[in-house]
Formats: C-alpha cells, structure tokens, sequence
C-alpha cells in the first residue's frame, strides 16, 4: 500500500492498455455478478452493473497502479508511455474502478489492475485511438509497451518525461544494468 502523496511526481500515473467494448464489458459484469454472490455489494457494485456507456465514457484496462487513492478522482493529460513528450491536455474523471476487473470499489488499489470508467469533460481525445480495442470475453491481448498510455496530472508531465529521457540515457550507457545506475530507486 503506498499513498499517493509518497509518490514522486515521475511516477505518479496510471497505465491504460486496452480499450474494452461494450461485449467485454458484459462479461465483466458477469464475472462480477458471479464472484460478488457471496460478497458485501454497494453503491459502486450497482453503478457498475447498471452502467451502459454513455457518449463522453469510455471504459478502459490498467496495469498496476502507483498508489493508493479514492475516486472519482480527476486528470488533465493522458501521454504515449513511449514517449511522454505526446500527450493531450483533457480534462476527464476517473469515476468508477472495479479491481481487477471484478470487483468494484470507490479506490484504486496500488500494485492492482483496474477496469476504470473514464468520464470526458467534452469529447474523447483522439490520443484514445492508440490503445488497442479488446472485444472478447476475456482479455487475450497481451499489451503491447508502445501503444500504451499514461494518465496523469499537467502538473506532473514534464517530470514524466524528464525520467523519460533520464531513463534512456542510463539504458544507452549501461545496457540491461541500467535500473541499477537509477538513483530514485
């Protein structure tokens, strides 16, 4: 468990890697159902049953997250995690989060994945097309490092993509042992 303020601010972001249609969606909600039977349900487990994918909406599949926080909780940038230097500036909440894609909570977990409903303040950012669409039951895509995103504050990409090109440089000199030159670790 980390708490989000412990995070440097080159860290703090959530990586999206797949975009999950409306047939994913239903078997999430499925396995949701199926694994909650005997579980404490709430406000979150039926938000998440009776969502339905509204226009500025989009449900999206996280990596591991860096800490531990409550939502909703809002973002204003969403980057190529490849290269943190592309990103759109686009203000959108993280409204609901369901772990590990079955059950749903009011937080995000840290060291988790996360099924998460991003909500739009105006309109998708194009910058969402580079995630790959996941149609099947189950996700059977194994993600790909150079069409993720990351999802973050303003305030904290030009840290992103100073350890970004720190990050590089350390790989050019050092090769595989680069992590070990890394002084933030």
């Amino acid at each position: 468990m980390l708490k989000e303020d412990l995070c440097r601010p080159s860290e703090k972001f959530l990586q999206a890697i797949f975009i999950l249609s409306d047939k994913t969606i239903t078997a999430f909600k499925a396995e949701t159902v199926r694994r909650c039977k005997d579980k404490e349900k709430g406000i979150a487990y039926e938000r998440f049953l009776n969502w339905t994918h509204p226009e500025k909406e989009l449900a999206v599949f996280t990596t591991y997250a860096y800490a531990d926080f409550d939502i909703p909780k809002q973002f204003d940038c969403i980057f190529n995690y490849d290269n943190a230097a592309i990103y759109s500036h686009t203000k959108f909440t993280l409204t609901q989060s369901i772990y590990e894609g079955w059950y749903p909570l009011d937080s995000i977990e840290h060291g988790h994945k996360h099924l998460c409903i991003l909500t739009f303040e105006y309109e998708i950012p194009d910058i969402l097309k580079r995630l790959p669409y996941e149609t099947e039951k189950h996700i059977t895509y194994k993600w790909d490092e150079k069409k993720v995103l990351g999802l973050c504050q303003m305030a904290d990409i030009q840290s992103i993509i100073d350890k970004q090109h720190k990050d590089a440089e350390l790989r050019e000199l050092h090769g595989d042992n680069w992590y070990d030159f890394d002084d933030q670790t």
